[in-house]
C-alpha cells in the first residue's frame, strides 16, 4: 500500500516565489517514488504572481487543496497590504536608511511591528481554517506522514494539531529559513520568533534545514531531530524551453542579478568595486566593457550602490519578471552575480538563487555580506567549480580583492576570445540534483 504523505505549506506551484519551488520539487519526486500526496496551500489572490513553468504532469495529479484566510481577514487587512505593495516591497518599508530623520527611521520600525503582528494574525487565522477542513474531509490515521515547510509559521501550526490528533503518525517540519533570523531584527522580535522556533522544534518528530551551518541556529538541545537537506535544482526544467539562449555575441562581460535587494541588506558594492579598479587599471577595459542587467522590484536600491563607483550607465533594468524569464535572462548573461550574508549572528544563508546557476550551469560571481568569513555559500560554490565567491569579510581582504578583480579579468578575456565563457562545473553538482535530494528525505522516512 502507498505511504501517505500531507504536506501543509503557504508557498507551492504555480506560486511565483522562490520558496515554492523547493516544496513543489520535493512534492513532484514524490509523486514519482509512488508516494500518495495531498497539498494543502492558501488560495491564491488576484495580486499573485503565477509560474506556470513549475507545474507538471506529476504535480497535476497530486491531491491539491486550497485554503482561503477568512473574509474579516482579507477585508480588514489583505486588501489593504496588498496595495501597499504595489508601490515598494514589504523590506523597503521596514528598513532604515542611512541619514533619514528620526521621524522616517520610527516610521520603518512601527511598519516592522506592524508587519511581525499582521502575520501572526494572518498565520492564526489560515491555521483554524486547514484544521477545520481537514476534521471536515479526514479521520484519525488518514496519513502516515504530515510535512510542514516555513517560510509560514501556519504550515507548522497546522501540522502540529494535525500529529497531535493522530490525523498522521510522524510530523516532518521543514525549515527553508530559520524563524530565528536576527539580521534586521529587533530584540522583542527575536526573542518571540526564538520561542515560537524552540516549541516548533518540541512538538516534532523530525526537522530539516537547507545548510548545515543553519544548525547553529537551532537550539542544541533538539540537534538529535535535525536533518540535512538541501535546496537544489531540477534538470527537467532544462525541457521547458526556460533556457532559449537568444544572446546577441559581442566584447561586453554580461552580468545579471534576478531577485530582492532586501532593501540593502544584499549589497553589491564589492562587484562594482572591483570593476571600477579593472577600468581604471587596465588599458583595454572601459565602463563599456560590462553590463549588469537587473530584475526584481528594487533597481533603485541597485541604482544608489552603483552611483558610489560611476557605474550607472552598465545598468539594464528589467523590473519584475516570472520565473521563466529570471532563467532566461541568467542564461542569456555571461555571470550571475549571487548576493548573499553571513554574520556571528546569521550564518548558512544559501539563497536559491544560487540552485538556479547550478540549473544553468552559469558562471557564479557570489558576493557574501557580513562579519564572518569561511562561509558554507562560498564553500559550496567552490566545491562544484561554479565560479568565484568574494567574502567581505575576509580574513585576507586585500588578497582575495586581487582574486576577485583577476577572476573577472580573466573572464572578460575569456569572453573577448572565445564569445562565451566555459562551463567548468563538476560532477559534485549531482548532490543538489532534486532527484537525489527526494531520496535523501525518502531515507528520512523510512529510517
Amino acid at each position: 500500500m502507498k505511504k501517505k504523505i500531507l504536506i501543509i505549506t503557504t508557498a507551492f506551484a504555480p506560486k511565483n516565489v522562490i520558496g515554492a519551488i523547493r516544496i513543489t520539487k520535493l512534492v513532484k519526486y514524490l509523486e514519482r517514488l509512488d508516494y500518495d500526496i495531498t497539498v494543502i496551500s492558501p488560495e491564491l489572490d488576484e495580486y499573485t504572481k503565477i509560474d506556470k513553468s513549475l507545474l507538471s504532469k506529476e504535480i497535476d495529479v497530486v491531491k491539491k487543496h486550497t485554503i482561503s484566510q477568512s473574509d474579516w481577514f482579507v477585508k480588514m487587512f489583505l486588501k489593504k497590504r496588498n496595495v501597499m505593495l504595489q508601490k515598494q516591497s514589504a523590506s523597503n518599508y521596514m528598513t532604515k536608511k542611512q541619514n533619514e530623520n528620526i521621524l522616517k527611521s520610527l516610521k520603518a520600525l512601527l511598519f516592522t511591528y506592524l508587519q511581525f503582528i499582521y502575520t501572526i494574525i494572518r498565520n492564526l487565522d489560515w491555521k483554524k481554517n486547514v484544521i477545520s477542513f481537514i476534521k471536515e474531509n479526514y479521520v484519525e490515521g488518514e496519513f502516515d506522514f504530515v510535512l510542514s515547510s516555513y517560510p509560514a509559521l501556519g504550515d507548522h501550526w497546522a501540522a502540529n494539531w494535525v500529529r497531535k490528533n493522530k490525523f498522521a503518525n510522524t510530523w516532518f517540519a521543514d525549515f527553508r529559513d530559520p524563524i530565528n533570523y536576527e539580521t534586521n531584527s529587533t530584540w522583542l522580535k527575536l526573542k518571540i520568533n526564538t520561542s515560537f522556533q524552540n516549541r516548533i522544534l518540541s512538538q516534532t518528530d523530525y526537522a530539516t534545514c537547507i545548510s548545515k551551518d543553519l544548525f547553529k541556529k537551532f537550539n542544541s538541545k533538539y540537534h538529535y531531530k535535525l536533518k540535512f537537506l538541501p535546496n537544489g535544482f531540477d534538470t527537467d526544467d532544462l525541457d521547458k524551453d526556460l533556457l532559449v539562449n537568444n544572446s546577441v555575441p559581442s566584447n561586453v562581460l554580461t552580468f545579471c542579478y534576478v531577485g530582492s535587494l532586501y532593501g540593502g541588506t544584499r549589497s553589491l558594492k564589492s562587484f562594482f568595486k572591483g570593476l571600477k579598479y579593472l577600468i581604471e587599471q587596465e588599458d583595454n577595459i572601459d565602463v563599456n566593457s560590462f553590463k549588469l542587467v537587473y530584475a526584481g522590484s528594487e533597481f533603485n536600491e541597485l541604482y544608489k550602490q552603483a552611483s558610489q563607483f560611476n557605474l550607472t550607465e552598465i545598468l539594464e533594468d528589467r523590473g519584475r519578471v516570472s520565473r521563466t524569464e529570471s532563467i532566461s535572462i541568467q542564461n542569456t548573461s555571461d555571470m550571475i552575480i549571487v548576493v548573499t550574508w553571513n554574520t556571528i549572528k546569521d550564518q548558512g544563508i544559501l539563497t536559491g538563487k544560487l540552485f538556479e546557476c547550478f540549473l544553468t550551469q552559469k558562471t557564479i560571481l557570489g558576493i557574501v555580506n557580513g562579519n564572518l568569513p569561511n562561509s558554507e555559500f562560498k564553500n559550496i560554490i567552490h566545491e562544484v567549480d561554479g565560479g568565484f565567491a568574494f567574502e567581505d569579510a575576509s580574513l585576507d581582504y586585500d588578497l582575495d580583492f586581487k582574486k576577485l578583480t583577476n577572476f573577472i579579468y580573466d573572464k572578460f578575456k575569456e569572453k573577448n576570445e572565445f564569445g562565451i565563457l566555459k562551463n567548468s562545473y563538476n560532477n559534485k553538482l549531482e548532490n543538489f540534483d532534486y532527484k537525489n535530494i527526494t531520496k535523501k528525505l525518502v531515507s528520512f522516512i523510512n529510517d
